[in-house]
């Protein structure tokens, strides 16, 4: 029951126990003065006279109405604090509980108004209440920051892990543009390489938000007026929101693909710049926030086009001749696999010229390795001239060379061989300074492919075929003899 009791009292509000301390006050006062006057009065009149007794009941009439005037003191004085310092007490208390994180001025009732102290603590409640809601500010401020630093560092980790995964080039371009464009909500997105030889900046398809038609049209020359315009090497991002008006843009360019804002900011490899990303048309302003942030993706587009081009060129190195630059004899046998499947599933014809320069080491020995070198490069360079794009030609190896004909008959390929033939006899090949050029000659093996046709059988025929080029005196084509 006390634990209680000691319960209750903790969980009173200040105007209750007050209340509570008065009453208790009041009653122990009058109790305290009847239980007093019971136990003297017998006391007092026990041997008295009249008179006496009659003085003392007077005395201790007195006695009970200064009781009865203290507690009537102690009531007037409780309603006083009640009314004077609980009840603002009360209200300010309430005022502060309903002011909201923030509130520069908490709205006071009167009662609160009145009393001076109040009024200055009500000020300083002001001041805690606006100063905490500044702090709350900042924290939720902060917290929206790094929440959205968060965001963009997962965008940019899964843009990374994607460039490393891409070997093909559309493949690549297309991860790269779709990453960046709805990193930042745009529309459209593509980047612009600078070609070295044309000196021309060239979109790469495919992009975002833009058809492969669009992207072909996206090129200009890098002209010294462009460079003076915007220097993107000093300068940085170049942000515009009004691209049909802004003299850093070429507008005549951009004029019929409907932009209403843009950016583009350079990418760069071992200092110079390879590149632009280009971002437009996002439904608010485009910022410097949203340049910070492409400037993170413009550096790792950077690293996976470098990669993407040392790939490429890697790969060309594999199937490529380093002297000719034609295609090696390893890509040949890759390739000749399947154009051979390819013809046998349609039942196409297919043929194949081998071809061998007339007593080349000859000309290697009199006139050295250098100009051997100079021959083989010229007649690469006169058979890619004479055949279409669809035929494949390669160096086979040492001075001989190789071409598929698909879709192409017997007689066509002998047709073929023997403009090559005449091609390369009547070419002047200079092989000396103080010689007059001179003519070389070739042997050329035609063979085409039988109702079952397989590459080895294509190969041997072909290379017999030569063989009886040479055999019957060079300078000839001769077509494979029937198996």
């Amino acid at each position: 029951m006390i634990r209680n009791l000691a319960r209750q009292l903790r969980e009173m509000t200040l105007r209750s126990k007050l209340v509570a301390a008065l009453a208790t006050w009041t009653i122990f006062v009058l109790l305290l003065t009847a239980g007093y006057v019971v136990m003297r009065f017998g006391t007092l009149t026990e041997g008295l006279s009249p008179p006496r007794i009659m003085q003392s009941r007077e005395a201790l009439g007195a006695l009970l109405w200064l009781a009865g005037a203290l507690s009537v003191a102690t009531v007037i004085f409780s309603v006083v604090v009640a009314r004077y310092v609980l009840q603002p007490v009360s209200a300010l208390a309430r005022a502060v509980r309903e002011a909201r994180p923030g509130t520069a001025h908490i709205p006071l009732p009167r009662v609160v108004t009145r009393d001076r102290d109040l009024w200055e603590l009500t000020q300083a409640f002001d001041q805690m209440a606006y100063a905490l809601g500044e702090r709350d500010a900042a924290l939720q401020q902060t917290l929206r920051e790094r929440e959205r630093q968060l965001s963009e560092l997962g965008m940019i980790s899964r843009f990374v892990e994607g460039c490393a995964q891409f070997q093909d080039a559309d493949d690549l371009y297309r991860h790269l543009t779709t990453h960046v464009a709805l990193a930042v909500s745009a529309e459209v997105c593509f980047i612009l390489r600078y070609e070295k030889l044309s000196n021309e900046m060239v979109a790469q398809a495919p992009g975002f938000g833009l058809g492969e038609e669009q992207l072909r049209s996206i090129k200009y020359q890098v002209t010294p007026e462009i460079r003076s315009a915007w220097d993107f090497k000093t300068q940085g991002a170049l942000l515009c929101n009004d691209p049909q008006s802004d003299q850093r843009i070429v507008r005549e360019l951009i004029k019929s693909l409907g932009f209403y804002n843009l950016i583009v900011v350079p990418f760069y490899f071992q200092g110079r710049v390879t590149g632009l990303l280009v971002v437009a048309n996002k439904p608010r302003w485009l910022t410097h926030e949203d340049a910070r942030l492409l400037s993170v993706f413009a550096n790792h587009t950077s690293i996976a086009v470098a990669n993407l081009s040392f790939y490429q060129e890697i790969q060309q190195l594999a199937v490529r001749d380093g002297l000719t630059s034609l295609h090696n004899y390893r890509y040949f046998r890759q390739q000749i696999e399947r154009i051979v499947q390819q013809a046998r599933r349609y039942g196409s014809p297919l043929s194949m010229l081998m071809i061998d320069i007339d007593n080349f080491k000859t000309y290697n020995d009199s006139y050295g390795h250098l100009r051997g070198d100079m021959i083989l490069k010229e007649i690469a360079t006169l058979l890619l001239a004479h055949t279409r794009a669809s035929d494949l030609v390669v160096r086979y190896g040492g001075e001989e060379f190789a071409v598929l004909l698909p879709e192409t008959g017997e007689e066509q390929a002998h047709g073929v061989g023997e403009k090559i033939r005449q091609v390369v006899e009547e070419h002047p090949f200079a092989l000396a300074p103080d010689e007059l050029p001179r003519s070389l000659t070739i042997s050329v093996g035609v063979a085409s492919s039988c109702e079952e046709p397989s590459a080895d059988a294509l190969i041997q025929k072909a290379d017999a075929a030569l063989y009886g080029a040479k055999e019957s005196g060079k300078n000839r084509v001769v077509i494979s003899k029937a198996a």
